[in-house]
């Protein structure tokens, strides 16, 4: 009883200013104190996994790239392989017989395209199929990469944002 009496007297002397429930206090601390470096734990590995996925993302884009450039390079090689057949095998050396056998050429292309494709805006699609087949192989099972790093810095700003509250709750 007359530590009970000693307390409230000791609260009044120092006008409130003294907190009797300090233990309290020390456990919703201790405990804000765990969640806040759990949550800067997981922020971590967000930022480490969003830094592994964007290199990873640079490799295959650069990966693809050099694909695309070599299948470009290879329809470009057919080209001028077949101006040094006709230059060099057939001994065609006027410009316009030159254009004539080219267009000759791309006539004979449009031709086997239209029959295979039926129109010309196919083309244009089984191009766009070829371009996202390279893709497919070479992002493998990475094909959502992009949306998992949208996804994952989204989480990192929230997380960002979480915990700069609670530090500055807690200060």
């Amino acid at each position: 009883m007359f530590f009970i009496v000693l307390l409230i007297i000791i609260f009044i002397a120092s006008f409130g200013q003294v907190n009797i429930a300090v233990e309290k206090e020390d456990k919703v601390s201790d405990e804000e104190k765990s969640d806040l470096t759990k949550l800067q734990r997981r922020h971590k590995k967000l930022k480490a996994l969003i830094q592994e996925k964007e290199a990873l993302y640079v490799k295959l884009n650069k990966r693809f790239k050099r694909i695309y450039f070599g299948v470009r390079f290879v329809l470009a090689t057919l080209y001028v392989g077949y101006n040094a057949l006709l230059y060099f095998a057939f001994k065609i050396t006027n410009l316009g017989d030159l254009l004539n056998w080219n267009q000759f050429a791309v006539i004979l292309i449009a031709l086997f395209s239209f029959i295979a494709f039926g129109t010309f805006a196919n083309v244009k699609d089984f191009i766009q199929n070829i371009k996202m087949r390279l893709e497919s192989r070479t992002y493998n099972k990475y094909v959502n990469i992009t949306e998992q790093l949208k996804t994952h810095k989204e989480e990192e700003l929230k997380l960002t944002a979480t915990i700069t509250k609670k530090t500055v709750k807690n200060n």
